[in-house]
């Protein structure tokens, strides 16, 4: 009976104690994971104070100019945090400012690319890679990456435009123009390069291009774009002197242009700016031979198919030469070389007076581009310019250009369009209708005079800065 007193007794106290056992593992649990969240919030506490600490200690050797404590503070900081993006940042204005660009730039490529403040980081890399460093590819494509991260960046789109508005790529121009467009990223100088697209000379091209190519001379873009501005800048010169020297400068700039075409094949930025010249000089031999060697598939500058469209034209077959023109108005559609050739062919089938408003529309463009060429800078376009360009495309279809500079202009504070019409009326700027022009314009014998006044003219002067 003891025994089993013992045993009965023993029973109840067993059960006390495994019940105050699942107590304390239970206090202990709740301890363990007080600790655990304490910790975690103190960590991120003192990760939280330690980063502060840091930002404020390269706050004030920044503002002391002091960039060598910078460069060991945030260099550290780096090593300790590389996700964070101040620490970059404060390294990357300490390596500039040390005139290590190099480092700055590459600096400042490791910003997470998920900061707000990403976008604007890559485009500094990319000033750094354009003007200190002279590396333009890559600066193009630290511009690139930056309208990934933000389409509407304007100044990326500001470079990109004026690369290949540099380097003479036509087509890359205006698609990239339409780009930043229809990213509501457009720069105000992209729609003087959209109407100078007919021939996009500057007078900064050639030193740009010459230095390009110094950082990679193997890219044969900036050859090409060195060559074409060169020979560009010296038929201007040969027709406003028109002197001996001049012209044996010309002939010496067209020789080189014809061995680059030979050396790159195909390339259309040369073939442009030679069929372009051998329509002027009505060389129906030399403007056949160009054309062959250009693939109708790949053909995507719109002057390839305006210099096509006139030798179709020459042939006799008008149907032919209509179509070869339609396609560069599709392309650009305010070109004025295309609008003045189209107008010849309507002419020659009749169509009268089709003929006479693709005339006038050249007409406006011609003298729209000279009002243009008097800028000091591309991005010095006053309203009335730009209403001028406005009331230009959309008499031209081009709708979608239109409609975006009347919404950056409705944008501009203190004006209207209202405002700006009235100015220009004062000013005698106003364009005419669009199917009105004089006798001389519509005559045939007036063509080719229009056909030179429509295509060179005075460089005018760019910024890639």
């Amino acid at each position: 009976m003891m025994m089993s007193a013992a045993a009965d007794h023993s029973a109840p106290t067993a059960g006390l104690s495994a019940r105050h056992g699942s107590a304390r593992l239970v206090i202990v649990a709740v301890i363990l994971a007080a600790i655990g969240i304490c910790g975690w919030y103190g960590r991120n506490w003192w990760r939280q104070t330690a980063e502060q600490q840091r930002i404020t200690a390269c706050r004030e050797a920044s503002l002391k100019e002091d960039w060598k404590t910078l460069q060991r503070l945030s260099r550290a900081w780096t090593e300790d945090r590389p996700d964070s993006t101040d620490a970059w940042l404060n390294l990357a204005e300490a390596e500039v400012e040390l005139g290590r660009y190099e480092e700055g730039a590459e600096a400042l490529g490791h910003v997470d690319r998920n900061d707000p403040r990403a976008a604007m980081s890559i485009l500094q890399k990319a000033t750094i890679e354009w003007n200190e460093l002279n590396l333009p590819l890559e600066g193009m494509k630290s511009c690139k990456e930056a309208l990934q991260l933000d389409p509407a960046c304007i100044q990326a789109h500001a470079q990109v435009i004026a690369f290949y508005a540099m380097t003479f790529q036509r087509p890359q121009m205006l698609s990239a123009i339409r780009t930043s467009i229809a990213d509501r990223g457009e720069p105000r100088e992209a729609y003087v390069y959209l109407m100078l697209a007919d021939q996009p000379i500057f007078s900064n091209a050639i030193d740009l291009n010459a230095r390009w190519m110094a950082s990679a001379p193997q890219h044969s873009e900036f050859r090409v774009g060195l060559a074409i501005q060169t020979a560009l800048h010296r038929f201007l010169t040969a027709t406003a002197e028109a002197n001996t020297d001049a012209y044996a400068n010309e002939q010496e700039a067209l020789q080189r242009l014809a061995e680059f075409a030979v050396e790159f094949p195909g390339n259309e930025p040369l073939l442009s700016v030679l069929l372009d010249y051998y329509v002027e000089e009505g060389d129906e031999e030399r403007v056949a031979s160009l054309l062959s060697q250009v693939s109708d598939a790949s053909v995507r500058d719109h002057i390839i198919w305006t210099a096509r469209g006139w030798y179709l034209g020459v042939q006799g077959d008008l149907d032919g030469a209509e179509a070869s023109i339609r396609n560069a108005l599709k392309l650009h559609p305010s070109s004025t070389r295309a609008h003045l050739e189209l107008a010849n062919i309507l002419r020659q089938k009749g169509r009268l007076e089709e003929a006479t408003r693709a005339q006038a529309l050249s007409a406006r463009g011609v003298e729209l581009r000279k009002q243009l060429l008097k800028l000091d800078n591309a991005r010095d376009a006053t309203g009335n310019d730009l209403l001028a360009i406005m009331d230009l495309c959309r008499d031209c279809g081009d709708v979608e250009v239109a409609e975006a500079l009347q919404k950056r202009l409705e944008e501009m504070p203190g004006l209207t369009i209202d405002m700006l019409r009235q100015n220009a009326a004062r000013t005698g700027n106003s364009p005419p209708p669009a199917d009105q022009t004089s006798a001389d314009q519509t005559s045939a014998d007036q063509t080719s005079a229009d056909r030179t006044s429509a295509g060179r003219s005075s460089a005018p002067p760019a910024d890639t800065r």
